[in-house]
């Protein structure tokens, strides 16, 4: 049974290696050749000639396999890949990192003064600032893509907060607990957040029209459970966000 799935590991290596070709097969016949001769004679001519002809090997089968992933599209975007540096000296753009691979293929990448991974914004003088504004603007566009369901009056509160919490609050506070905020990011949020509800509740209705309600009539809706219960607002507290 080993012998067995030691010939089908075998086999199914053979078939995941389709850049191995004849070219390939006869290169490595020619190292093992050397090879032996090496051993049969033992002298420094055969040892060199074996040397060169390892690198030689090495460096083809590694040509054949970068060309065969670089076709389906396993290749690094020069264009796409950015670098920055942590450090006090200004940034001056149109500054590249060169780099040379062990296959001898040179790359070029730019150097940023900031770039965006996993929704948080880093720079190289970390602001906190800036990235809230970069969250809000993202929920914004989020807001406005569901305008027409928020403002639904067939669509019950209840729902309208769920869609809120799993979908439009997420983008501002996703990574939220490593932000370090001052009163004025603290502001922001909740200007941000009392925008959504008031989109949620509507305007509120008058003898003389409609009318935007205020700060106070908004918690007074959450207070009195015409809101949704399992849904929280804080107020501009130091843990209000996150």
């Amino acid at each position: 049974m080993k012998v067995t799935a030691k010939r089908c590991n075998k086999e199914t290596k053979k078939e995941k290696k389709e850049w191995f070709d004849e070219e390939c097969k006869r290169e490595l016949h020619s190292r093992r050749k050397l090879r032996l001769k090496m051993l049969q004679e033992g002298t420094e001519e055969a040892k060199n000639k074996l040397k060169e002809q390892r690198r030689k090997t090495k460096m083809m089968l590694r040509n054949k396999k970068r060309k065969h992933y670089e076709k389906r599209g396993l290749r690094i975007n020069e264009k796409e890949t950015k670098y920055m540096e942590w450090t006090e000296e200004e940034y001056q753009e149109g500054r590249f990192l060169k780099v040379e691979t062990n296959t001898r293929r040179k790359y070029e990448f730019e150097e940023v003064e900031q770039f965006t991974y996993l929704r948080s914004i880093f720079s190289r003088k970390p602001n906190i600032g800036e990235e809230i504004e970069a969250r809000i603007m993202a929920g914004n566009k989020c807001v406005a893509g569901l305008r027409r369901t928020l403002r639904n009056k067939n669509i019950s509160r209840q729902t309208k907060f769920r869609q809120d919490k799993t979908v439009i609050r997420p983008i501002v506070t996703y990574a939220s607990e490593t932000w370090a905020l001052n009163k004025t990011d603290q502001i922001k949020l909740e200007v941000w957040d009392r925008k959504i509800l008031r989109k949620i509740f509507g305007g509120k209705r008058t003898e003389e029209g409609w009318i935007r309600r205020t700060n106070e009539e908004t918690t007074d809706e959450i207070c009195s459970g015409t809101g949704d219960e399992t849904h929280s607002f804080p107020d501009a507290t130091p843990d209000s966000y996150p």
